[in-house]
Formats: C-alpha cells, structure tokens, sequence
C-alpha cells in the first residue's frame, strides 16, 4: 500500500498501489490541496496501473478532486486502468467525467 506523486511543470501524475480506499484518503487529498497555483490550471493524471481495487471510498476521493479542481473544467485523466475497474468506472459513469485511457 502506497501513494506518491510527480509533478512535471502544471502536469501531476499520482501513483496509487494496492487498493484504492479510505486508507489513501489523507495522503491523496495532501497532495492535491499542497500543489502551488492555480488548482484549475493543473492536469492531474490518476496513473491505475498499480491499483487492485477501487472502493466507493475512492470513487468519492475522485469527485473530490475534480469538486476541488473546478467540477466540469477540472482536467483529470484516469489512466493504465484495467478492463475490470474500467468496466465498474463505467457504471459509475466516470466516463462521462474524466478522460479514461487504457
């Protein structure tokens, strides 16, 4: 289980291993709420490869973000996910809302 971050220029990727919950729910809003700038003008990348499992819990944590990024414009990609997360992310719809790559 861990969670870390890169940030080239307004671009942020967050790596996330294991399953994604509440357990990551400080750590992963530290890192959004702590970057300098505009939040609006970021690109956060939620890289999934690492990820087992996605949990309501961590569901929520990703509408936070993109609330906390500006809800509509807000610029987030979910990426390396498998077949099996982007099958539930589907349900839920979160293709509508963030940019999903495989």
């Amino acid at each position: 289980m861990a969670i870390d971050f890169e940030r080239a220029g307004d671009t942020i990727t967050i790596r996330i291993q294991g399953e994604f919950g509440h357990e990551y729910r400080n750590d992963f809003q530290k890192i959004f709420t702590s970057q300098e700038g505009d939040p609006h003008g970021h690109h956060y990348r939620i890289d999934f490869k690492e990820i087992k499992y996605i949990s309501s819990a961590g569901a929520g944590l990703l509408i936070r973000l993109r609330d906390y990024c500006g809800g509509e414009k807000a610029n987030i990609s979910l990426i390396n996910v498998n077949d099996r997360t982007l099958k539930l992310l589907r349900i839920l719809n979160f293709d509508k809302i963030f940019q999903i790559t495989q």
